[in-house]
């Protein structure tokens, strides 16, 4: 029988730990800060749980820019807003 175990990983920001395809992705490649829809990026990503409350605590305290240790701007929560809100529409 070939089961596959569920893939948990942690929100950095509400520190729960949730199945993958309940997080955003977000990863540092090339010293550039991206969104991973697909979450199959080479690189350094945390996650985010997809919550809008989670993501403006997030913004608010500048999680990604002490995950990452850089300046990440305010795009890519943008970025992760409009997803958001894309996904609650499918």
């Amino acid at each position: 029988m070939n089961k596959t175990r569920p893939i948990y990983r942690t929100c950095i920001a509400s520190k729960e730990k949730l199945l993958k395809h309940e997080l955003f992705r977000i990863v540092l490649v090339d010293n550039e800060v991206l969104f991973d829809a697909k979450q199959t990026i080479q690189g350094r990503g945390v996650y985010l749980k997809k919550d809008l409350e989670v993501i403006k605590l997030a913004q608010k305290k500048k999680m990604l820019n002490k995950a990452f240790k850089k300046d990440v701007g305010e795009a890519i929560y943008q970025t992760l807003i409009q997803e958001l809100e894309k996904e609650r529409r499918d």
